[in-house]
């Protein structure tokens, strides 16, 4: 008989993404303003959702626009001035595009850019990029989450499957969410197994070119999910990791618990830290799961 954690699995997608484009870095920068402002305010067949407050305010304007590449799958897009020149974004989600998708975005870029996909490769920015992490079989409720870089930490949806570590405002946070009720809640959609979604947020603090995507450090390597049970049953833990287990078990919030009883000493928190790490099961293997990063990046190359 295979036993449930036999059955585990994980795999790699690249979820939403936002690229920025700098048009003063394109030989032919003034026509591609022109001809992507002209491609949305002509082409694209929804013009009235209003961008995030990053894009809109009363002192940069931006026109954005959304045309659809399949059924179901769009590419956002915006376009304006900004202090440090003309600038522009597009924004999609890499793991839906089909091949349609992909010859509909290829087209689009064409009628944009005189240097098309290639000169996005060159001159694009990640503005943001998701890296999520599926792991089918695991149910949210039954693991504690933590990541040893941050302490920011929001727990506010909790209750309802979703834990936030590090703030939206740093370059790398982890979302951890249970993917299957987000499915159900969202788009009617019931799947016949948990499904836990470990997704690493990008915001990059430096400018990060798409063509340098292998330069970016494993982001889930912070990260230790930890079994309830397992850790409720490791009696033997001793120090710090143990008066951890015991607030856990006393109803503290696991966070804020790992937070209270992490030493201040480097050599002591090292410790804490590599005692919770022999309860991580094998299949959360973030220098395993990251191998698989070039695969999930294959289109950039496409």
């Amino acid at each position: 008989m295979i036993s449930s954690s036999q059955l585990i699995s994980t795999s790699l997608v690249i979820d939403k993404t936002r690229i920025g484009y700098n048009f003063s870095k394109s030989p032919h920068g003034k026509a591609d303003y022109e001809a992507m402002h002209h491609f949305i305010t002509q082409t694209c067949f929804d013009q009235s959702f209003a961008a995030s407050s990053k894009w809109t305010s009363k002192k940069h304007a931006w026109t954005c626009g959304r045309v659809q590449l399949d059924e179901g799958i769009h590419l956002t897009l915006g376009i304006g001035y900004t202090p440090h020149g003309q600038r522009a974004f597009f924004q999609f989600n890499p793991s839906k595009l089909t091949d349609k998708a992909w010859c509909a975005f290829q087209a689009a870029l064409m009628t944009m850019l005189f240097q098309e996909w290639n000169g996005m490769i060159a001159n694009g920015n990640v503005l943001t990029m998701e890296f999520a992490c599926d792991v089918t079989n695991a149910s949210y409720n039954d693991f504690i989450f933590i990541d040893t870089k941050v302490r920011s930490i929001n727990t506010t949806n909790d209750e309802n499957g979703t834990l936030y570590l590090g703030s939206m405002s740093s370059s790398r946070q982890i979302a951890c969410y249970d993917k299957g009720k987000e499915l159900h809640d969202a788009r009617n959609i019931d799947l016949d197994h948990p499904l836990l979604r470990v997704e690493a947020r990008l915001h990059p603090s430096k400018a990060l070119y798409l063509n340098e995507l292998d330069q970016v450090q494993n982001p889930f390597a912070p990260v230790l999910i930890v079994p309830r049970q397992a850790l409720l049953d490791a009696t033997a833990l001793s120090g710090s990791a143990g008066r951890f287990r015991k607030h856990v078990s006393n109803g503290y919030a696991p966070n804020h618990a790992y937070e209270l009883c992490a030493p201040l000493d480097k050599q002591n928190r090292n410790a804490y830290v590599e005692a919770l790490r022999q309860l991580v099961p094998s299949w959360w293997n973030p220098a395993q799961i990251w191998k698989t990063a070039p695969a999930a990046l294959a289109w950039t190359s496409h």
